[in-house]
């Protein structure tokens, strides 16, 4: 599975990532997955984050991939 933005649309990237983060931490505490260093706009549903905030989901994203 490959997480590149099917868009460069930071905006609908984020939406993206907001619906996907929680699924990916209920797994991993199900699971017993050593989670990535947080993202706390991430965690904290930030609805119009800086392109920092996007940046730093991408690479939260990118760890959990390559568990």
């Amino acid at each position: 599975m490959t997480l590149k933005p099917k868009t460069q649309d930071l905006a609908a990237e984020w939406r993206e990532a907001r619906l996907l983060h929680p699924l990916y931490s209920a797994l991993g505490r199900e699971f017993v997955i050593e989670l990535p260093s947080s993202c706390p706009d991430l965690e904290s549903g930030l609805k119009d984050p800086p392109q920092e905030s996007v940046e730093q989901a991408r690479r939260w994203f990118l760890k959990w991939t390559r568990k």
